[in-house]
């Protein structure tokens, strides 16, 4: 009997230590799914209007998603130049001789780039809108409030 229970002892240790093992995997690699989806201005942009697509109706919801995917091409260009620009303030970071006037004209262009980003982000809400429940334009009027 003593065989036996050392050999369900031992089972019971095994089987707990697996269990942790796995739920420690498990966390391991839910982690990194999480932290690998896309970066950068065109995944910003996409997970913005899915944060406003969040709050409204569902009906209106998928409205705001449909403008968004209809121009989502012309934003992911955008979203390239915006990066290309950035990319070029920091090559102009790491010169020597540092240039100050250079840093000044990347920045320039990464102010426009940014800035037709959000106009084309503002194009995509002013397309949906119209479309939108009233219920779903007043909740949009609310968004940014809420999120403080």
């Amino acid at each position: 009997m003593n065989s036996w229970w050392q050999s369900s002892q031992v089972l019971r240790t095994t089987l707990l230590v697996s269990v942790a093992l796995n739920l420690l995997a498990g966390g391991i690699l839910a982690g990194r799914l999480h932290h690998s989806r896309p970066s950068g201005p065109e995944s910003r942009a996409e997970r913005l209007i899915e944060r406003m697509a969040s709050v409204l109706p569902a009906d209106d919801g998928a409205i705001l998603r449909r403008v968004f995917h209809a121009h989502q091409a012309g934003i992911g260009a955008l979203a390239v130049d915006l990066g290309a620009a950035r990319d070029e303030v920091r090559q102009v970071l790491r010169a020597e001789p540092f240039d100050q006037r250079a840093l000044q004209t990347v920045f320039g262009r990464v102010r426009e780039r940014r800035q037709a980003m959000h106009e084309a982000i503002h194009e995509v809400v002013a397309e949906a809108a119209p479309q939108f429940s009233p219920q779903g334009r007043r909740r949009l009027s609310d968004w940014r409030k809420d999120e403080q």
